[in-house]
């Protein structure tokens, strides 16, 4: 698996070496980050309009919505300085919106 990328490293959790055939609930986790692999993850995390209002993966702050939402971000990046870009911006805005850094 060194050097294939995320997404070849998310697949190989589904096969029989992964791991993932008895875990159900991961695998779901998963297999659903795969079939979104090009969704704005913001707009799996909230809904838009001016009020706070969870999407469909929930809050930010819990599992699975938090680990799906980092697994998307890890798929759609190219590069570890534009996944820490990204990160930077979030928290940037969070702390904008609500004057702190994370909104956990």
């Amino acid at each position: 698996m060194q050097g294939e990328g995320v997404e070849a490293a998310l697949r190989w959790l589904l096969t029989p070496e992964g791991g993932l055939e008895d875990v159900s609930k991961a695998r779901e986790a998963v297999e659903e980050v795969l079939a979104k692999k090009d969704a704005n993850p913001r707009s799996l995390m909230y809904v838009d309009g001016p009020d706070v209002k969870f999407g469909p993966w929930g809050a930010g702050c819990s599992n699975p919505g938090c680990l799906k939402a980092a697994l998307l971000v890890a798929l759609q990046v190219r590069r570890c300085s534009e996944a820490v870009t990204r990160m930077m911006l979030t928290a940037e805005t969070l702390r904008q919106w609500f004057g702190f850094a994370a909104y956990c």
